[in-house]
């Protein structure tokens, strides 16, 4: 199944989750509550196979599904794939140092301590332990399961 494909199967699956009829506005009635990378894998509602599981929620009804990385760009435009090459490979950038702090994960001052340090090689030993607890506490966030939201 290509992109394509995938986003004819998206807008129907998602306009019966939905009060509006129009994709325009079906597209602001949701948002993006959290991402998680699952090496094992699921569905998105398009049917394509994930392994980048982007949880959302309309804010009209509570209605929740889960999208694949391709399809919530359909959404808002928002590519998350910067975000989930971090997730998938345990390491940290500037892009999931974004995602933490818009998501209300870290706040202001851990973002830009991390953002000064996460390509550091030689830290001190203090640096090196705040940067790994922050680095857990995102980690930790985003291997947030669905029940949970």
């Amino acid at each position: 199944m290509d992109e394509v494909q995938g986003a004819f199967q998206l807008f129907p699956e998602i306009m019966k989750l939905s009060e509006a009829t129009e994709w325009e506005d079906v597209a602001l009635e949701w948002k993006l509550v959290w991402i998680q990378w699952d090496k094992e894998g699921d569905h998105c509602i398009c049917g394509h196979f994930i392994k980048e599981k982007c949880f959302i929620k309309n804010v009209v009804n509570n209605n929740r599904a889960v999208v694949g990385n391709c399809c919530i760009k359909k959404f808002r435009g928002k590519d998350l794939r910067s975000v989930f090459r971090a997730l998938s490979r345990g390491k940290i950038n500037p892009a999931l140092i974004s995602y933490a702090f818009e998501g209300g994960i870290i706040d202001a001052w851990e973002e830009k301590f991390m953002l000064n340090l996460w390509r550091k090689r030689k830290m001190s030993w203090s640096h090196r332990n705040r940067f790994s607890i922050i680095r857990q506490k995102i980690y930790n966030a985003c291997k947030m399961e669905i029940e949970d939201l």
